[in-house]
């Protein structure tokens, strides 16, 4: 998501929305009052967050064309349980570092 200042720097432009019922505009100014940002910066906000994550039909395409892979005559359990067990291996590798870090850091300062 864009902070304010990225907005500042980019270039903008205005956008008008009609129909917009009464209820919903409302709804729209009081959260953004909450948030303490005007209404114009709080819809922003809000679609850029919504933007920010593909659509199912747009990440459809963006997996159709990823390269196909082979599996043919491989034992997808096999690759399966061996890339869960290299993912527990990282997990308990950046936690053993972390603690050690963290108890590093505690003896030093008794």
């Amino acid at each position: 998501m864009l902070s304010s200042q990225d907005m500042v720097r980019s270039k903008m432009t205005d956008l008008q929305i009609r129909g917009v019922p009464v209820a919903l505009r409302d709804r729209l100014r009081r959260r953004a009052q909450r948030k303490g940002v005007s209404m114009s910066h709080y819809v922003t906000e809000m679609l850029q967050s919504e933007l920010a994550t593909p659509s199912v039909d747009e990440w459809l395409e963006e997996v159709a064309a990823l390269p196909k892979a082979d599996l043919r005559g491989a034992d997808v359990g096999k690759l399966v349980r061996e890339l869960d067990e290299q993912r527990a291996e990282e997990v308990v590798r950046r936690t053993s570092f972390s603690t050690r870090r963290s108890r590093s850091r505690s003896s030093r300062a008794t």
